[in-house]
């Protein structure tokens, strides 16, 4: 069959056509791959994956830290370390256009 990933020459994993552009679809086996990962991650971490999440797909570490709850006292740099730490774990990834959510 068709599938609904390709694989670019990159060797990254991307959505096809209609399945890329529809916010609602994850495959099940997908959903809990990525549930297991977040549930790995730190509570402060796996606050800023979901914050990340509503921000879209592309996202800047400013409009990241106006979406924290006051309570976690974020900085920048606090954020800026946070989301190299995620980037190495190959949960974000920056583009050189913003950061967005593999």
């Amino acid at each position: 069959g068709q599938g609904f990933i390709f694989q670019d020459t990159d060797g990254v994993c991307h959505l096809k056509g209609d399945v890329a552009s529809s916010s609602n679809f994850c495959p099940p086996s997908l959903q809990s791959i990525v549930q297991g990962n977040l549930e790995k991650l730190s509570s402060r971490l796996s606050l800023l994956v979901r914050c990340a999440s509503v921000l879209g797909y592309r996202f800047t570490a400013e409009q990241l830290l106006s979406l924290l709850p006051p309570s976690e006292n974020a900085t920048m740099n606090y954020l800026k370390k946070s989301l190299k730490r995620l980037m190495a774990l190959n949960i974000l990834k920056d583009d050189g256009l913003g950061v967005h959510i593999e």
